[in-house]
């Protein structure tokens, strides 16, 4: 399941034609999975608590600071290399959306550090990485409501109080989402209960009882999915990213109908043993993938513009430049292929200085 949802956040970025159908779900989706995943062991006491905790801010949060310290230090030479642009150089370019970035002072680079730590991200490249933060605290709350709920109630009650204190929670990000204010506290309040959904999920349902029929039952159900997601549009616009949506029923169908929709698809797709094969590698990397795939997309603009004769200033596009025709597969497929080649390229790399050092470390002791 975490291939396929990751490879729709990929292709909802790289504008794919159907990709309005994706957006409605495609982030709610992983906050589901998520909370599908979490392992009750970590909510029974305090102890388990601080180590999820540390788990979590070695997997989310020191990515996130990374990725987007990275992005803030190499900002002005991704000006340089036309990465992004400054606004004096946007006139006369594309009508495609573009990376507009003033050079940064030292000075400016430490405070807008501070600001990725307490605050927003450095956006540009590390755009996508607003979702390990969001999700690192919604880890936290939600371990937090299960151990204080788990004091107060017997088993029987505490996941209807944890569902309704969820959705307290989503009222509250939707009173944010309105007033458009505190962007990612918003963020959070609204997709904890996508978070716990997913978790409920994994205490009443397991995925063969819901997925129990054929093919053509699963097939059935794929399109029913795909019906509610269309529909849903109609409703507003949903923007994970920006806490942005209209209606927060409308928000949990849409996210419920997407976990629905990929099970089943995974379910489909796991009678070929190669193509599972590969998606589930893809899922259990999803991370670099998250991370770099806006990265990765600037190899196939640079391409482009060679192609085309366009301008350099064109590299800036983003996400994408031109995704007409076969492109935005050509960008997909790109921006999950770079990432996993860098991260085996990492992995070896790391592999080899733990054997270097374990090596020295031997050879001094004798």
């Amino acid at each position: 399941m975490k291939g396929l949802a990751i490879l729709i956040i990929v292709l909802w970025h790289a504008d794919s034609p159907f990709g309005q159908y994706l957006k409605p779900f495609h982030v709610g989706v992983f906050f589901m999975i998520s909370g599908y995943l979490v392992n009750d062991y970590f909510t029974q006491n305090i102890k388990g608590i601080g180590q999820l905790s540390v788990k979590r801010l070695k997997s989310l949060i020191i990515p996130f600071i990374f990725f987007n310290a990275v992005c803030l230090f190499l900002n002005n030479m991704f000006i340089k290399l036309h990465i992004y642009i400054s606004p004096v150089e946007l006139n006369g370019l594309s009508k495609a959306d573009h990376t507009v970035k003033n050079m940064y002072s030292l000075k400016s680079i430490f405070s807008r550090s501070l600001n990725v730590v307490f605050n927003g991200g450095a956006g540009g490249l590390a755009g996508a990485t607003w979702f390990l933060k969001a999700l690192f605290f919604i880890v936290m709350i939600s371990a937090a409501l299960h151990f204080i709920v788990s004091k107060i109630a017997d088993k029987n009650k505490r996941n209807i109080i944890i569902i309704v204190m969820a959705f307290i929670f989503l009222l509250a990000g939707f009173y944010l989402s309105q007033k458009n204010c505190m962007l990612m506290i918003g963020i959070v309040c609204t997709n904890l209960i996508l978070y716990e959904i997913g978790y409920m999920i994994c205490v009443y349902k397991k995925n063969n009882e819901i997925l129990a029929g054929n093919i053509w039952t699963r097939i059935i159900i794929v399109l029913i999915c795909i019906a509610v997601v269309f529909v849903s549009r109609h409703y507003g616009n949903i923007s994970y990213a920006n806490n942005e949506y209209h209606n927060p029923l409308i928000l949990i169908l849409s996210a419920c109908a997407g976990w629905v929709l990929i099970l089943n698809l995974a379910m489909i797709i796991r009678k070929n043993a190669s193509i599972t094969k590969v998606m589930s590698y893809v899922g259990r990397n999803t991370l670099p993938i998250l991370c770099m795939h806006f990265f990765a997309f600037k190899f196939v603009t640079l391409f482009q513009i060679w192609f085309y004769k366009d301008s350099v200033l064109e590299l800036s596009s983003f996400p994408v430049f031109r995704s007409g025709g076969i492109w935005w597969i050509v960008y997909a497929a790109v921006g999950i292929v770079i990432p996993l080649g860098i991260n085996v390229l990492y992995q070896k790399c790391k592999y080899c200085f733990v054997n270097l050092v374990k090596e020295k470390g031997i050879n001094s002791d004798e």
